[in-house]
């Protein structure tokens, strides 16, 4: 079952992290924990994302501190993946009777 309790914790960081090792939840890096996760963005990555994101990662590095962002980083398990499509026409389809 997945729980929403960080939902209520919002905007509180160091919160949202107290609940997860007080827990005992298994916490999945995705792509904006990772950015936060990181020692600083390069020039290129901060041209390269959204203003919006840039100042979530800013402001979450800043409230969760050194400690907190390498348990990020070296304690939750990233997933990042690569998502692939392909289309094709229906002509080319298999029918499904």
């Amino acid at each position: 079952m997945r729980s929403n309790f960080h939902a209520s914790l919002k905007p509180y960081p160091k919160d949202v992290h107290e609940a997860i090792i007080g827990n005992g939840i298994v916490a999945t890096r995705g792509r904006i924990d990772h950015l936060i996760a990181r020692r600083g963005l390069s020039d290129e990555e901060k041209e390269e994302i959204p203003e919006f994101e840039r100042f979530i990662v800013e402001w979450n590095r800043e409230k969760l501190g050194k400690e907190r962002r390498s348990w990020i980083r070296n304690e939750v398990l990233g997933f990042l993946a690569e998502v692939r499509m392909s289309f094709c026409s229906r002509s080319a389809a298999p029918s499904i009777q």
